[in-house]
């Protein structure tokens, strides 16, 4: 059976990886608004299932039209019949939910449940709401009731990782990760989380066979190419290998139209890595031309922009890491 928690988990943004290593991931619950004929399909109410089904059809054909204050009424309705049913709370708090109406669709949830409603979905939606509003703990209990009630749903699974990967908790969001690959292993968005937990804890060699294993989803995806080719060229590791790293990060640089500095950037990087700083300097100087990169980023790319003319390869240093496993 669908839920709405499944077309929320597919419509998450991951927004990818972000300065100075050009790789910190970031799940974020920047919900599409988007339309479905499957964003409502609830479990047992104290309504008759006519009625549920007709109340449910109409917020479906609502939605597909885009039609969300209509969608909303039809909810409204359903709590109007029934005050003492939280399905037309949990039905109303979906479409709010979908529209991104944040503190109304928390009320609802909450309220569905303190009338006794007890749907994964519910748990699911509510802790993604708190999730962006960095409420990681009532997130956690909110993902926990999810999975205690659905201990298959991938989406819970995923969004836990993610909250466990921003309190820096990093052996707790691979294994989370781990979940939902062992339930579903062509996962893409559960490969990138966990490449980049494992990154994070140092573990470079199991952080590489994730990104491989999500590029071989994807071979366009710009933020798997650009992190895995800066593993390969600015990590030290047994597996550093700046040449190939070159070939990703053009590809991630043609996939993006040069318009992304952090790839251009890691492509200087990865020239510097080969000792080819001829180019290395003609990349990092267009990749500072790019609009739109943050300050931190042009400082640090200035920073091995001066290197390369010193004809030095830039390494990332543990304290970099370090630094990132607190802000991760």
């Amino acid at each position: 059976m669908k839920h709405l928690s499944d077309l929320a988990f597919a419509l998450l943004k991951i927004p990818g990886w972000c300065a100075p290593a050009c790789i910190v991931i970031s799940l974020c619950a920047d919900f599409a608004r988007a339309s479905s004929n499957e964003v409502v399909n609830f479990g047992p109410s104290q309504m008759s299932q006519a009625k549920r089904d007709e109340l449910e059809s109409r917020v479906k054909a609502h939605l597909s039209q885009g039609e969300y204050r209509l969608a909303i009424a039809v909810g409204t309705e359903a709590i109007e019949l029934r005050p003492s049913d939280g399905f037309g709370y949990e039905m109303r708090g979906s479409v709010y939910f979908v529209k991104g109406n944040t503190n109304e669709a928390i009320s609802d949830y909450t309220r569905a449940a303190e009338l006794g409603r007890r749907t994964s979905s519910l748990y699911l939606n509510r802790g993604n709401l708190y999730r962006t509003r960095n409420n990681f703990t009532a997130a956690l209990a909110d993902f926990d009731e999810s999975i205690r009630l659905e201990s298959k749903n991938e989406g819970a699974y995923l969004c836990r990782s993610s909250v466990y990967e921003k309190r820096g908790q990093f052996a707790q969001a691979v294994a989370d990760a781990s979940r939902v690959l062992a339930l579903n292993p062509t996962n893409f968005h559960a490969l990138r989380l966990r490449a980049y937990c494992h990154y994070l804890g140092g573990d470079f060699t199991p952080a590489a066979a994730d990104w491989r294993a999500a590029l071989a989803l994807a071979p366009r995806d710009a933020e798997s190419l650009n992190a895995l080719a800066w593993l390969l060229a600015a990590v030290e590791s047994p597996f550093r290998n700046p040449k190939e790293a070159i070939g990703l990060s053009l590809k991630a640089c043609e996939v993006s139209q040069w318009k992304d500095g952090r790839y251009v950037d890691t492509l200087a990087v990865a020239y510097a890595g080969a000792g080819d700083f001829e180019n290395a300097i003609a990349f990092e100087r267009q990749g500072l031309e790019i609009v739109g990169i943050t300050k931190s980023l042009r400082d640090e790319m200035n920073g091995r922009l001066q290197l390369f003319k010193q004809h030095e390869r830039y390494v990332q240093s543990r304290e970099v890491l370090r630094e990132l496993r607190k802000h991760p």
